[in-house]
């Protein structure tokens, strides 16, 4: 084979070998999970941060890129395979769908779409629901105390007043010009009332939607944002009451009935923290670590950080977006693990760090 021959058979080789690496589609999360198998995700886990450094190449104190995107915009990037994703884009022309977002940080992904029903409320206002589901029914169990967490979270920020329904009690405040066999008749058994429906106390339920599309870690943090993000472009429903019927009709989306966005005074945003306690020779184990305080922050863990069994205790912060930027308006937090943290250093820090947060997300949701 002469020089030419040989030149051309290796690029021909490099190109076929490029063309295979494309192909396999082997990105650097994948890569890291191969070597993991080698290892034990602790031992693994362990040799980075022993070096002060993390898998993916962050520092301990460092988040995750983060991005916020409506579903309905056209630009929002839902993936050429995503089909699941792309038909709830589509679901976004649903006139009962009032809001939705899609939330990346890092590699996880979460889905969150707004949707309501009317009922009968015992206080005259509205009330709020949070489901969080799976692909396939994965990771089920996790699905329960974020759910609980997030619903408490948003009933206690969100004025819960301004889905109140009473208004419509007084007929002189029913408005709305347009024929019935124009509106969309909600169908829910528990608004079809045999009796004359008492006005006063109709209200509004907002039914937060989270569906987990991946989960690579920190579904606390991804999943508060993801049902921000969809509650703060969510356009409360138009509604009039049919008195004959007993029930509501939503009004058409049209230029002609009035809008009024869902108000949120108080903005959310969580930074999860877990506590790693640095082993040193003579430790066995994280608990021997724990004995000796050796206490460094892992912000924002991916779920290989979370199952190494390193992360002792965790900590969530949520911190009000819509302070001032002189004041930290802190709004939650959540301490799972046994050793005691001490308020000038540990918790001041993670403060510190949380109103960070808290601003960055804050320019992601104003967009």
């Amino acid at each position: 084979m002469n020089e030419a021959e040989h030149d051309i058979t290796a690029t021909t080789d490099i190109t076929a070998g490029s063309m295979s690496v494309d192909n396999q589609q082997e990105d650097w999360s994948q890569l890291m999970n191969q070597i993991a198998v080698t290892l034990t995700a602790k031992e693994y886990v362990e040799n980075y941060w022993k070096q002060k450094t993390r898998p993916d190449g962050r520092l301990f104190s460092q988040t995750r890129a983060t991005t916020v995107v409506s579903v309905g915009d056209a630009d929002a990037d839902v993936g050429d395979n995503d089909d699941d994703l792309a038909r709830r884009k589509n679901e976004n022309s649903n006139p009962e769908v009032l809001g939705s977002a899609l939330v990346t940080v890092g590699e996880t992904r979460i889905l969150s779409t707004v949707t309501f029903t009317v009922g009968q409320s015992t206080n005259k206002a509205g009330d709020v629901a949070v489901t969080l589901s799976f692909p396939c029914g994965q990771d089920s169990p996790k699905s329960a105390p974020i759910e609980s967490y997030i619903q408490r979270l948003l009933l206690e920020t969100i004025p819960l007043e301004q889905l109140s329904l009473q208004h419509y009690a007084d007929d002189s405040t029913v408005n709305f010009k347009s024929s019935l066999s124009n509106n969309r008749q909600l169908s829910s058994k528990q608004q079809q009332r045999s009796a004359v429906v008492n006005l006063a106390f109709m209200a509004i339920r907002l039914q937060v939607s989270l569906q987990v599309v991946h989960n690579d870690g920190n579904l606390w943090d991804a999943a508060v944002l993801a049902s921000v993000a969809a509650l703060r472009r969510t356009i409360l429903p138009a509604l009039e009451w049919n008195s004959d019927s007993q029930t509501f009709c939503l009004l058409d989306k049209s230029d002609l009935v009035p809008k009024t966005q869902l108000q949120l005074p108080i903005l959310p945003v969580s930074l999860t923290l877990g506590i790693y306690y640095q082993k040193e020779e003579d430790d066995a184990d994280a608990a021997a670590a724990v004995k000796h305080n050796k206490l460094n922050w892992m912000t924002d863990p991916t779920r290989l950080e979370e199952e190494s069994g390193w992360l002792t205790s965790c900590l969530t912060v949520v911190i009000d977006a819509n302070s001032s930027s002189n004041d930290c308006n802190l709004v939650s937090l959540e301490y799972s693990g046994q050793q005691p943290l001490t308020v000038e250093s540990d918790l001041l820090l993670a403060l510190h760090m949380a109103a960070a947060r808290a601003k960055e997300i804050k320019t992601l949701l104003l967009v």
